[in-house]
């Protein structure tokens, strides 16, 4: 089966279309974020978890955002190369 090489402009739409996708992810990345310390502070007023162990638990939550979202934007950036190249 021949497949014919893709125009620029079909290559720019789905490097566009990556940037998009990588976006959503982060925005959904972020929203979980912001369940997670929401659901810290309940917690704490609940009296369930200290003050310190709230404050440690959404220094953790901001360390896995900012590690998932580095991941999302080097596959997008891999992933756009590849389109742009081939």
């Amino acid at each position: 089966l021949n497949v014919p090489p893709l125009s620029t402009e079909r290559r720019k739409q789905m490097a566009s279309r990556i940037k998009d996708l990588a976006e959503e992810s982060r925005v959904a990345i972020r929203n979980v974020r912001r369940d997670a310390n929401k659901s810290a502070d309940n917690a704490e007023k609940d009296k369930s978890m200290s003050e310190d162990d709230c404050k440690h638990t959404k220094d953790q939550i901001q360390e896995l955002t900012k590690k998932y979202e580095a991941i999302v934007n080097e596959r997008a950036a891999s992933k756009e190369k590849e389109v742009m190249e081939n």
